[in-house]
């Protein structure tokens, strides 16, 4: 796989590196708890800030898996105003690296805009969960998904309410 990352194009930076697995932290929904991001790579470049994600998988990404991972990358756009507002505003751009374990593996780029709509609905889902945890208010939500992977399956199936 780093044979590969290391002979795909992606692997030539585009930009400035501002930031590896850098540790950012603000107060990003009132009323809630700091936001705490870890981010893989930050890079300036001519026209957007790159905030980049590197994942592994076993198979190739398609937009489901790009949905299923925007919300922590929109919340990270919000940690990261302050860096863009310091090079002059640019534009947050969002990126997913994916490198596919497979026979052939493969590296795909996946790219998000940061739609003020979706950040909106994703900071009050971010609210809205904090005002659940604070009240204590825990329930079972069963998926044929995640139910066999999660760590608390037991105390779900436990549950009476």
């Amino acid at each position: 796989m780093l044979t590969a990352f290391q002979a795909s194009p992606l692997s030539k930076l585009d930009g400035t590196v501002l930031a590896i697995e850098e540790e950012l932290r603000a107060p990003i929904v009132p009323g809630c708890p700091d936001l705490l991001g870890r981010i893989d790579l930050i890079a300036a470049a001519r026209n957007a800030l790159r905030i980049v994600d590197f994942k592994t998988a076993r198979a190739r990404w398609g937009d489901a898996k790009v949905e299923e991972s925007a919300p922590q990358m929109l919340l990270y756009s919000e940690l990261v105003h302050p860096i863009a507002e310091a090079y002059g505003g640019l534009p947050i751009r969002l990126e997913w690296i994916v490198a596919t374990k497979a026979k052939e593996p493969s590296i795909t780029l996946h790219t998000l805009d940061v739609d003020p709509r979706r950040v909106a609905w994703t900071r009050a889902a971010f609210q809205q969960a904090w005002q659940a945890i604070s009240a204590g208010s825990f329930y079972p939500c069963p998926s044929t998904q995640s139910c066999m992977t999660c760590p608390y399956a037991r105390s779900c199936r436990q549950w009476l309410g």
